[in-house]
């Protein structure tokens, strides 16, 4: 280690000002730094604010590259790390400098400046390249200053009623939509009140000077209703994507930190599902469902006009409403519970789907890939029966909405011409009722359709709230202890690991440690835990008891960002994203130049690598797009070179790999040995096998058998010459 990086306080280790200053101007990259004044401040800004988190926890929320770091942006990465901004009263004027807070930013024109305080008796500033002694701001300077924000809560950490938070922080925006409701809605209802001044007042007085007037009047009525409603409806639309915005960035987030326990226990279908489900609470606010929720409470208004003009006619529509509800009430069930069939049906569908794509290789050309597509025909009439069963039982809910609606409508009419018959209402009174009615039965209606939208509405918020209370992996990522400098001398302490409850332990008290720079081999039979083993080792999956150590230190106090950036894992199922083989690099390093990854494909694959991609050149091999399904013979062998060369990309100090052969393709497994004697003695490799040949290159050997460690120890070179089964023993054959 270098003790000169890093430096010990209270018992954990934090780099040093000037470590921290060029890992985090690593981070930036150069064409960040060239670009932006900004960005050339950064690296001291978070120095002076003493934030000692994961260089690597910044990347993820700055800009494109090719993008300049402007204040905006800067911004929001300093609130996602717990800071907030605040501006600052102009200081110009001499002497300005003695009032300033550590780490004000200065913002002039096409520069910024970071104020680092006294020392000596001067004042210093620093421009992102060089101290300035004495500067002062002028007036025309804007200066900010970034301070913790003890509100803050990290992602990661549990945020109980999250959404309630996010919905507090626009309850002015709502104020004013309630306002404009109001507004509109009363302007609807004077347009029912002057329809009843001309039928009891102007046709029996022939007064046509007041009619104009009144037409003038309603006519301002109905384009200020108009436009309120336009207005509202924009105002809905930019709250709606603004939340969309907010809540699928935070539960993307929140679901990548989450451990992989989770995930994993969850499945591809389910996270997907979860996605779509939290997707309803944007469509509903920005919807029609969500502008008819803000006129509920005006329906109150219109039912006390209608009994001030009619009296008791307004129990017509009050039980018409009841209806409504009783309805809705008896049909919910039968809703919910075909709703719950299609949504069972549906995931199992899915996860037919999934599995069928994932494995389409291994069922091509099987005798018994009939019955499974028999029994995904079966699903799929299973899966349509009951969304006919469901469009069946919404037309249903429909139909009654609509008959009820129409009901209390003739019947508040029935009613009325007898009142009007009778002396007890007025012609006119009666038809600005009639008119009112349809401010009250439409609304009930689109209540009692939408119903069923509110209940899955509640349901995504729920779902919602308990995402957010979870626990990720990150709690406290304004401190961590630095990881770059370690011995790579791995091990686990009583290592002890469980799928569930109901299953035997995958690991079950693994002990050892791997010298730096050694090569390990994991032997054991399929089902032993060696990917379990690897994937502990790698930080992916947390062991119910014991822990990882990395020279002699848990690698809990590592951010697990910096860490897994540390290592490198290659999996024995590497997957790919539909993107450049450029781009798939970069998720790795986004530093990484076209050289740098060219040169890492070439230590797995040979000078001319970009041949087995079918292109003439370098540069046309990286602009292909990757294909995530492809699994022909060429394609794994592929998938195998890019796992392993990202997994060289940086030259890690330690290397897991996960049976990185396959068997997929004989030139790939050939020049794999030759590599791994390359990396011996300066990168710690712990690769499980089944291959002779890598077992017998390797130093040590670590024998597991059935979760349980048979053997760890020196590999016996001549035992295995002679008799290479007693290594291999319990491996397949």
């Amino acid at each position: 280690m270098d003790e000169d990086a890093v430096k010990s306080t209270g018992g954990n280790a934090y780099w040093s000002e000037p470590e921290r200053l060029r890992q985090f101007e690593e981070v930036l990259g150069q064409t960040r730094l060239q670009r932006s004044p900004i960005a050339r401040c950064l690296p001291a800004l978070m120095v002076s604010l003493d934030w000692f988190g994961a260089p690597q926890l910044l990347a993820s929320r700055l800009p494109p590259a090719n993008e300049a770091l402007d204040f905006d942006a800067l911004r929001d990465l300093m609130t996602g790390i717990g800071f907030r901004c605040d501006r600052l009263g102009r200081h110009g004027g001499t002497g300005s400098n003695r009032h300033l807070p550590l780490a004000t930013l200065a913002l002039e024109k096409e520069r910024c400046l970071l104020f680092l305080g006294e020392q000596d008796g001067r004042y210093w500033w620093f421009d992102g390249t060089e101290l300035l002694p004495d500067w002062e701001p002028g007036n025309a300077t804007r200066l900010y200053r970034f301070a913790r924000d003890p509100a803050f809560v990290p992602p990661d950490a549990p945020q109980q009623k999250w959404l309630a938070g996010l919905v507090a922080q626009v309850r002015n925006e709502f104020t004013g939509i309630a306002a404009i409701s109001l507004v509109s809605n009363i302007l609807l209802l004077a347009i029912s009140l002057f329809t009843m001044v001309v039928y009891n007042d102007i046709i029996p007085s022939g007064s046509t000077t007041t009619l104009w007037s009144l037409v003038l009047a309603a006519m301002i009525a109905i384009l200020g209703s108009a436009v309120l409603r336009i207005g509202r409806t924009r105002v809905l639309s930019s709250m709606s994507g603004w939340a969309g915005d907010r809540i699928g960035a935070t539960v993307m987030r929140k679901t990548l930190g989450l451990p992989l326990e989770t995930s994993t226990r969850l499945g591809t279908v389910n996270n997907v599902t979860r996605m779509r489900t939290l997707e309803n609470i944007r469509q509903f606010f920005g919807g029609g469902a969500g502008a008819s929720l803000i006129d509920y409470p005006f329906v109150l208004v219109f039912l006390v006009v209608i009994a001030l003009l009619g009296g008791w006619i307004v129990l017509v529509p009050i039980f018409g409403m009841i209806l409504l509800f009783v309805a809705a009430k008896l049909l919910h069930s039968l809703i919910d519970t075909r709703s719950r069939r299609v949504g069972r049906l549906t995931n199992r569908l899915q996860e037919e789907l999934v599995g069928i794509t994932t494995n389409l290789r291994a069922l091509q050309g099987m005798k018994g890939a009939d019955n499974w597509l028999r029994r995904f025909a079966d699903l799929s009439a299973q899966a349509a029966e009951a969304n006919r069963d469901l469009s069946l039982a919404n037309a249903y809910l429909q139909s009654v909405g609509h008959g009820l609606g129409m009901l209390t409508v003739l019947a508040t009419m029935g009613i009325g011409v007898v009142l009007v018959l009778e002396g007890v209402m007025t012609t006119g009174g009666l038809i600005a009722t009639m008119m009112l009615i349809w401010r009250v039965t439409t609304p009930a209606q689109q209540f009692f359709m939408a119903s069923i939208n509110l209940r899955q509405l509640i349901d995504a918020t729920q779902q919602l709230d308990r995402l957010m209370n979870s626990i990720g992996e990150r709690l406290q990522p304004h401190m961590v202890s630095p990881v770059d400098q370690l011995e790579p001398r791995i091990g686990a302490d009583r290592l002890f690991y469980r799928y569930a409850g109901e299953t035997d332990a995958a690991l079950n008290g693994i002990s050892f440690e791997a010298p730096a720079g050694a090569r390990i081999a994991v032997i054991g039979p399929n089902g032993a835990g060696k990917t379990t083993l690897l994937q502990c080792l790698a930080g992916l999956r947390t062991a119910q008891n014991g822990h990882v150590t990395l020279a002699g230190r848990d690698i809990r106090q590592f951010d697990p960002s910096d860490y897994r950036a540390w290592i490198s894992y290659f999996s024995d199922e590497t997957p790919l994203l539909p993107v450049t083989l450029r781009e798939f690099f970069l998720l790795r390093d986004p530093a990484a130049d076209d050289d740098k990854i060219s040169a890492a494909i070439e230590r797995v694959a040979g000078s001319q690598w970009w041949t087995l991609f079918d292109a003439d050149s370098v540069e046309a091999a990286l602009e292909q797009r990757l294909d995530p399904w492809r699994l022909d013979q060429n394609g794994l062998g592929l998938r195998r070179l890019i796992g392993l060369s990202v997994a060289l990309l940086n030259e890690p100090a330690l290397l897991l790999l996960d049976n990185p052969s396959g068997g997929v393709s004989p030139k790939f497994d050939a020049r794999l040995l030759p590599l791994l004697d390359e990396l011996h003695g300066k990168t710690t490799v712990i690769i499980a096998t089944h291959r002779p040949d890598i077992i017998k290159g390797a130093d040590m050997a670590l024998i597991l058998d059935h979760g349980n460690l048979a053997h760890f120890g020196p590999v016996n070179q001549e035992e295995q010459a002679t008799a290479p089964e007693v290594v291999l023993e319990g491996t397949p054959t």
